[in-house]
């Protein structure tokens, strides 16, 4: 029975990309389905895929992002909520700013959550997918890395956008489903080692699920600093590695990120389509 995209509901094509292991690819939309039967993980037994300095890193440099992106389009976030805030740390960061921080969480990663955040925050532990999101009421909504892991991610786009006051703001960053880097790496691709890792979005079809879900404006950017170590990373993949930890976890791997990294990001500079990521901000008008 052919696989049907979750986006467009084109028929979905198999991709095989390497070792026997198949992703289902919408050849309207660009759209990427996983199946693990057909598509192996390694099982990651901790939460930051064995470095949770890279995780911190990326936090700090997603929330200056996010607050330049609110000043630019005007948008004074006094409440703010996070799509799968983890360890609440970027939720601190905008309670530091004196914002009311909400979030949902199933509480999967079983890591310590900021007490501050759990003091003075308003936490909701849930399936996003079947979270009552409470109409207009914020400002700017964000999940980071978050909807690539969701059953059901219209679901959640279409509670957003009726939880959004009116000018308020998502912002998302997720994998690249139409990377060059997927192409290049294939089942060695680094967003592969992550077993709850179960859908791609292209830039076509991130657009085309948050239009469905009422957003306009929808704006798709492909962020080079954002898992910056991922084609280094892909690379170790090759190698002979502990899958149930992932390469993060090896004890070469912080030199050879440090000899690598300035091909990789040149390699992005230079090849656009080589970015692992996409962030996408959209807006309920």
């Amino acid at each position: 029975m052919p696989v049907k995209c979750e986006v467009c509901t084109a028929a979905m094509n198999e991709w095989e990309i390497g070792h026997g292991n198949i992703l289902y690819r919408c050849p309207e939309c660009g759209h990427i389905r996983r199946d693990l039967t057909v598509c192996r993980a390694g099982a990651r037994d901790h939460a930051y895929g064995g470095g949770e300095s890279y995780d911190r890193l990326r936090n700090n440099l997603t929330f200056k992002r996010m607050m330049r992106l609110l000043k630019k389009h005007r948008i004074d976030p006094r409440v703010v909520f996070e799509l799968g805030f983890g360890g609440g740390l970027i939720l601190r960061k905008f309670l530091d700013k004196g914002m009311d921080v909400s979030g949902v969480e199933r509480n999967m990663l079983e890591i310590e959550i900021d007490a501050d955040v759990r003091k003075r925050g308003t936490l909701y532990f849930a399936e996003a997918e079947k979270f009552e999101f409470p109409p207009d009421s914020f400002d700017l909504v964000y999940g980071i890395h978050l909807v690539e892991h969701l059953d059901d991610p219209s679901k959640v786009f279409d509670g957003s956008y009726r939880a959004l006051r009116n000018r308020g703001m998502i912002y998302l960053i997720t994998p690249a489903g139409d990377s060059t880097g997927l192409r290049r790496y294939g089942d060695a691709w680094w967003n592969l080692e992550d077993p709850t890792h179960l859908r791609f979005f292209s830039e076509d079809s991130i657009t085309r699920a948050l239009g469905k879900a009422g957003f306009k404006r929808v704006i798709v950017r492909r962020p080079i600093w954002d898992s910056m170590t991922l084609e280094i990373n892909s690379l170790l993949r090759r190698k002979k590695h502990d899958e149930k930890k992932g390469v993060l976890n090896g004890k070469l791997s912080p030199l050879v990120h440090l000899a690598l990294l300035p091909w990789a990001l040149s390699a992005r500079a230079l090849f656009p389509k080589f970015r692992s990521s996409l962030e996408v901000v959209a807006f309920k008008e």
